[in-house]
């Protein structure tokens, strides 16, 4: 029902953007959230490219990544190095999968921004509830000087990061997703980037299939749901608050509608539809970090999913009711 990303782990890393204080070569503390800022800034507007590997789940994948800004907008290309020759290009919104295993293109789309960057304010205070702080040190990665810096949960319903991030360029190098054993449930991390003034035009173009594919094209934009929702989520995790609502699909198939949770760090989102008859999705599943728990509530398919622990999911999920139901 999900398939993971390299990009997703990178997404949740440019998160963590709050305040610490980190010590800097004089000795002297800086004011971290600002130093952080440049990192989700370096990320966005750099001109890099270069080699990861993504750990999850028991296997090992390595990507390589190409980014820069054209136009005014972000432009990335991610393709596999391992396995299949699987192939993501980002230009603005606009995102195009290609899969050679099943023969299919998809072309989605996406808020050019993290949508919580537009609901959410990166309240430290409220993460302070949820989240401890602390530096870890000095750290190399990709033969890059970087600054460690750990990220713990306060309870059971949340996981932790480990973060290095680059001295000079201010890039990520490494982020571990951490679990409540303190071993990483996923690891992304660079074995070569380099900084560029500028990338040719075609470094961005599909290379891998296209001659026979079918294309699937998902690029509607999702509509601001407004007023009441008839779902109720009676139970969230400490923390946790409603972040976003909205509907997609629409038109020949029911629309469903789609909640987003957050603690200012980890995300839940929440999915309701009508059910199509058949055997829904039932209790729960994990994959890697992502969990989900799903039941069918008054003929709707609930889907609760999320970088988050399987309690948290089935917490949230369990808590669906529909308004005024018996």
């Amino acid at each position: 029902m999900m398939t993971l990303s390299p990009c997703r782990l990178l997404a949740a890393a440019l998160l963590l953007v709050t305040t610490v204080a980190i010590a800097d070569d004089a000795g002297r503390e800086v004011d971290a959230q600002r130093w952080l800022e440049r990192m989700v800034e370096a990320v966005r507007s750099e001109t890099y490219e270069g080699v990861f590997v993504y750990r999850y789940r028991g296997k090992l994948e390595s990507m390589r990544i190409l980014h820069r800004v054209h136009d005014g907008a972000e432009q990335e290309r991610l393709y596999a190095l391992s396995g299949s020759p699987r192939e993501v290009i980002r230009k603005g919104a606009k995102v195009t999968c290609v899969l050679p295993e099943v023969r299919s293109v998809v072309v989605d789309r996406r808020r050019s921004r993290n949508p919580l960057a537009d609901v959410v304010p990166m309240d430290v205070e409220t993460l302070k509830q949820s989240y401890r702080f602390s530096v870890l040190g000095d750290g190399r990665v990709a033969g890059r000087d970087a600054v460690r810096i750990a990220i713990e949960p306060a309870d059971e319903y949340r996981y932790g990061y480990r973060l290095w991030v680059d001295r000079e360029s201010r890039l990520l190098l490494r982020a571990d997703l951490v679990g409540s054993d303190g071993e990483a449930v996923e690891q992304l991390m660079f074995t070569d980037i380099q900084i560029r003034d500028s990338l040719p035009t075609e470094a961005f173009d599909q290379t891998v299939g296209g001659d026979g594919f079918t294309w699937y094209h998902h690029d509607e934009e999702a509509r601001p749901a407004s007023g009441e929702s008839v779902w109720a989520i009676t139970q969230l995790p400490p923390g946790f608050s409603l972040g976003a609502r909205e509907w997609r699909g629409g038109g020949d198939a029911p629309a469903a509608e789609h909640h987003l949770y957050t603690d200012g760090l980890a995300t839940v989102s929440v999915y309701v539809e009508p059910s199509n008859g058949t055997n829904g999705f039932a209790g729960t599943s994990s994959m890697g970090a992502v969990s989900a728990f799903g039941r069918v509530v008054e003929g709707h398919q609930t889907v609760v999913v999320g970088e988050v622990p399987v309690q948290t999911v089935r917490m949230i999920g369990r808590g669906i009711e529909r308004r005024g139901a018996q």
